[in-house]
């Protein structure tokens, strides 16, 4: 019997926490899900926090993978990771992390990877299926950089074989959501409105 512990989060009040039980049953129940929300309402902080703290609740150890948050720029894979692990009460390179280029703070204990979209299409080469992960998160999409384009076509392709394995989280700070949803095979639209 697995003992249930509760993860340690400083209690932050963002938009987005009104919209977290929504938010984690659409995950859930979809291999793909599109999240509106504008900048400032936590999606980025929060979700990756959700998801994971949902996969201990209810998985076994050995199926809880990682989840996964890819970023356009590194500065924000490095801030975000560092403002994560501090609200969680840890440090860089435990539960929480980054990996971006020449510098990758990732460990045995880590739960929760923010990197770049580069970094993702590396492991992709060594690891096609990208087995460890549970859920990937795809940050700032509608920003469309050539990573992040070829990234959604080898995604689509990698969540096929999983089948229910793997879980594609697109957000964005745009209403283009629409566009998102149909190349995932109409995913459902989560929207987390702004303060």
């Amino acid at each position: 019997m697995k003992k249930m512990t509760k993860p340690f989060r400083t209690v932050v009040h963002l938009p987005v926490e009104e919209a977290r039980g929504a938010i984690v049953r659409m995950i859930r129940r979809h291999n793909a899900v599109v999240i509106v929300g504008e900048t400032g309402s936590g999606k980025t902080t929060q979700i990756p926090q959700y998801v994971w703290d949902d996969l201990v609740s209810r998985e076994p150890p050995e199926q809880q993978g990682i989840v996964g948050c890819t970023q356009p720029r590194r500065v924000a894979a490095v801030s975000i990771a560092r403002h994560v692990a501090k609200q969680r009460g840890g440090s860089v390179g435990a539960e929480v992390a980054y990996a971006v280029r020449f510098d990758d703070t990732c460990s045995r204990q880590t739960r929760i990877k923010y990197m770049t979209d580069g970094i993702l299409l590396r492991e992709i080469q060594t690891d096609p299926d990208l087995s460890h992960y549970r859920c990937l998160l795809l940050d700032e999409a509608h920003e469309r950089t050539l990573h992040g384009d070829v990234l959604f076509g080898l995604l689509k392709d990698i969540v096929r074989r999983r089948k229910k394995t793997l879980t594609i989280v697109v957000m964005s700070a745009t209403l283009n959501a629409e566009h998102f949803s149909k190349f995932w095979w109409n995913a459902p639209i989560g929207v987390v409105h702004g303060r």
